[in-house]
């Protein structure tokens, strides 16, 4: 009469995550009077954990779990059940706020963002930007010129989550500006007469002025040399914040010198008297 022999079912899952935990159960072919002893691996003592009779997963790798039953005088051991868990990081990812697909430049964007691990984020501008731009450590974003910023928001993981990268790409554009002409140009203007034109932006950039026709401008004097159209144009050509303004013209018409004859002469006189005209 030999030994009564048993066997082990082991039941377990064979992927996890790291932070996930779970009971494992394990039993005898014999019922529960032959309990079965679950243990971890000497090889995986890094990646879990038995305590209280909860797995713990605390790392990335391979948990490695052992179920015995050592039998008594009338009952032979079980032959050892091992399963193996594929322990895996968890996937986060970088979520932005209601952050504008557009902007101006000068304009302080911040992009609202956070991981879904709750950790923190690193942000850079990515080589592919074609605009002038910067990033703080809080996620704001500032441009100096036009064109596509393209921020790079990464989180570099932990014992627990993955690392993850993401991009923003945000379009700057300039802002507009406009002339405003402060100077009143004559009207009924004559050869000879002059005036000093004034203009100004709301950039606050310094204006071009540039006169065509019977004018010439010199030292910021507009004189007015023949008769015709004399045609004064303003223009303030941008720069990297701001667009090119639109063009705005003074047009004076230009006439001859108008005269007047003074003539001062008696308004009687008698025969032999004389007198000379002024």
């Amino acid at each position: 009469i030999g030994l009564t022999t048993q066997s082990i079912t082991f039941s377990a899952p064979t992927t996890a995550y790291v932070g996930d935990s779970f009971v494992p159960q394990a039993v005898s072919s014999l019922g529960a009077t032959y309990p079965v002893t679950v243990s971890v691996d000497s090889s995986s003592t890094s990646v879990c954990t038995l305590s209280n009779g909860v797995v713990n997963f605390l790392t990335a790798g391979t948990c490695t779990l052992i179920a015995t039953q050592s039998g008594d005088s009338a009952t032979a051991p079980a032959l050892p059940v091992s399963v193996s868990i594929t322990v895996s990081q968890v996937d986060q990812n970088v979520a932005f706020g209601p952050v504008p697909a557009s902007t101006d430049v000068g304009t302080v964007l911040n992009l609202g963002a956070s991981s879904s691990s709750g950790l923190s984020l690193n942000y850079a501008i990515d080589p592919s930007s074609t605009a002038t731009c910067s990033v703080d450590k809080f996620g704001n974003v500032t441009a100096s010129s036009q064109g596509s910023c393209v921020v790079s928001v990464s989180q570099n993981g932990s014992n627990k989550f993955k690392s993850t990268t993401s991009k923003k790409t945000i379009h700057v554009g300039q802002l507009s500006q406009s002339l405003t002409i402060n100077s009143v140009a004559p009207i009924g203007a004559a050869v000879g007469d002059s005036y000093v034109p004034s203009v100004t932006s709301s950039s606050n950039l310094p204006v071009s002025i540039s006169v065509s026709g019977a004018c010439t401008l010199i030292s910021g004097v507009v004189s007015f040399t023949s008769v015709g159209v004399c045609t004064v144009s303003y223009d303030q050509a941008g720069n990297n914040k701001y667009l090119a303004a639109t063009t705005v013209q003074d047009v004076v018409v230009i006439g001859l010198t108008t005269q007047s004859i003074t003539f001062s002469a008696p308004t009687t006189a008698y025969v032999g008297d004389s007198f000379v005209p002024q």
